[in-house]
């Protein structure tokens, strides 16, 4: 995400993942909050989309249905189970 700041210069925001030996695997400016990895999976909302979940190379995985784009917050995977609360609208 990029905004301007009060003395006229543009700063961007994003998310950048490591591995475990420090190597910058990728990057995003998409992502506006992210959560650990677990399971192979991390949740992360993404600009204009709402909740997803991202692999660890950085793919969009169609986990869930597009009411995830309603979500307030997602919670990584637990023993196979990831909270989400949802708002109705």
């Amino acid at each position: 995400a990029s905004r301007k700041k009060d003395n006229g210069y543009w700063e961007t925001t994003y998310y950048q993942f490591f591995d475990r030996n420090a190597n910058a695997v990728f990057s995003s400016s998409e992502i506006t909050k992210a959560s650990d990895f677990s399971e192979g999976l991390a949740p992360v909302r993404l600009s204009g989309k709402g909740w997803r979940y991202i692999n660890d190379l950085g793919h969009e995985l169609k986990v869930l249905n597009d009411s995830l784009e309603h979500a307030e917050w997602v919670t990584s995977f637990h023993d196979g189970l990831s909270l989400v609360k949802v708002v109705s609208r």
